[in-house]
């Protein structure tokens, strides 16, 4: 089980997502990724940093107005964000892509980079033992 992963930079993460757990929290669950399961109302991803915590699919931001600090009220938003299909989404640039109307909104090397990631986090897994990836 991977329990932190650092980045170069020194940014700490904590993996909390899993596409094989049940859960109401799920990502596919808020976003129509899946057409047989009913879009809920739930935060499937989180991003947590020093000012502010930012949920998707909803988009809802918790921060502090004036400083961060637990001592500070917490403030919340809903930014706006229009409900979209994310998997026609995907397609519709893809197509473009071939047709050379758009470039690729993730490029060839981002997407290495990601399963050069994935591979660290299952080789982690596996032997108990951080991974560099640099």
């Amino acid at each position: 089980m991977i329990r932190n992963m650092r980045s170069e930079a020194g940014v700490a993460a904590t993996p909390d997502q899993s596409y094989e757990a049940i859960d109401l929290e799920a990502v596919e669950a808020g976003n129509a990724a899946s057409i047989e399961r009913p879009i809920a109302d739930v935060r499937g991803y989180r991003r947590r940093g020093t000012r502010g915590t930012l949920s998707v699919p909803y988009l809802d931001l918790w921060y502090n107005r004036n400083e961060p600090s637990w001592w500070e009220p917490i403030e919340h938003e809903r930014l706006p964000a229009p409900a979209r299909d994310p998997l026609g989404l995907q397609i519709r640039n893809f197509c473009a892509v071939i047709r050379g109307a758009a470039e690729p909104l993730v490029s060839g090397r981002e997407g290495l980079n990601t399963l050069k990631v994935i591979a660290a986090v299952k080789q982690a897994a596996a032997t108990g033992r951080t991974v560099d990836i640099g």
